[in-house]
């Protein structure tokens, strides 16, 4: 039987890397055809990737998907609140409180202006508006972020607009007991 076979899909490395990753034939053959993908590479969102390793530091599970993704799609504009229990996708207009969705993703026709609290966020558009993430927020060339921005890890790419406050790392909490030291008097002398 001759004919035009169907083209199995191709695994590709989303550090955008053009890595040449060849395609999923599943089979008998499938460990000889499946390359590993090269050292350094991401290939779905709890991999590991190369600047993690920097200085000797172990990768943290960044961005664990509960499956779940919510789009608000180019040309729609939306105001109001909104609850997720998964990622958020936002390539249009969204003007309001986000209900804490695990991870945020703004594209980048994406425009948001709202006070912002994730675990993990990938900004490639506007943002205007402060940002608190627990694990990690990437801000993508060609971004616009203008509010203050609080996180543990943030990796800033090339061609990025930020105008406001970065505070990095966790919160330092005063020990119980300490307290800076009060200013003493000296007795005055007649």
């Amino acid at each position: 039987m001759l004919g035009n076979p169907v083209r199995p899909p191709l695994r590709t490395c989303i550090s955008r890397c053009m890595c040449r990753a060849r395609p999923l034939i599943p089979g008998r053959f499938f460990r000889a055809i499946r390359p590993l993908p090269r050292r350094g590479h991401r290939v779905g969102l709890t991999a590991t990737h190369k600047e993690d390793k920097m200085f000797g530091k172990e990768p943290e599970n960044q961005a664990v998907s509960t499956g779940q993704t919510s789009i608000i799609a180019q040309g729609c504009k939306f105001d109001g609140k909104v609850e997720v229990a998964g990622t958020l996708r936002i390539e249009g207009e969204f003007k309001g409180t986000l209900g804490n969705p695990e991870s945020l993703v703004i594209g980048k026709t994406g425009v948001v202006h709202a006070t912002v609290k994730v675990k993990n966020a990938i900004i490639g558009g506007q943002l205007f508006g402060n940002i608190t993430a627990e694990n990690k927020i990437e801000l993508q060339s060609g971004s616009h972020v203008e509010g203050d921005i609080k996180t543990k890890r943030l990796v800033i790419d090339e061609g990025v607009f930020f105008e406001g406050n970065c505070s990095m790392g966790s919160d330092r909490r005063k020990t119980p007991g300490a307290s800076p030291a009060a200013p003493t008097k000296e007795p005055e002398k007649k």
